[in-house]
């Protein structure tokens, strides 16, 4: 009898594990939205720019800290065989309109970034996802949908350098 009802407490107390699990990796997970464009900066009578404009929104549940920007190129091969490639890219300091990193974002906020956009940027090489980190090594990546469309507008305005 002693036997069976440690069993039953066991199974229950591992249950209770199991689905705590589910619900913090899963329904505690910080939800973003990230979107991107080319846009200039008008201050003064000046016209500032261009620049690559991400802007990260924090859904919830809670507040989020950003860490830095990364990109990855990937494909489904690369996934196969561990093959993906990550880089970060380090902020601009001197641009007095970036906020430093990290950053927080406190609920249903936003924080922007603004990259260099020049010939030299990180379009120019075969990347396929940008988004940020945050402190707890999570990624939050950009749509694929704007990132393409700030590819196309990179290979518009400096020629094609790599295939969407």
């Amino acid at each position: 009898m002693l036997a069976i009802v440690l069993s039953v407490v066991s199974l229950v107390l591992a249950s209770i594990a199991i689905f705590w699990n589910i619900y913090k990796e899963i329904l505690l997970r910080p939800f973003t939205d990230i979107t991107g464009m080319i846009s200039n900066i008008h201050h003064g009578g000046k016209i500032l720019g261009p620049y690559i404009n991400l802007t990260i929104l924090n859904k919830g549940p809670g507040d989020l800290i950003i860490n830095s920007i990364v990109v990855k190129r990937s494909s489904l091969i690369r996934k196969i065989l561990h093959k993906e490639i990550f880089a970060s890219i380090i902020n601009d300091y001197t641009n007095p309109y970036n906020p430093k990193m990290p950053m927080k974002i406190e609920l249903h906020n936003t924080a922007t970034q603004l990259l260099t956009f020049d010939n030299d940027c990180f379009f120019k090489e075969d990347n396929t996802h940008i988004g940020y980190i945050d402190t707890l090594k999570r990624y939050h990546w950009m749509k694929k949908k704007h990132f393409n469309e700030m590819k196309k507008e990179f290979n518009k305005t400096f020629g094609q350098y790599s295939v969407i």
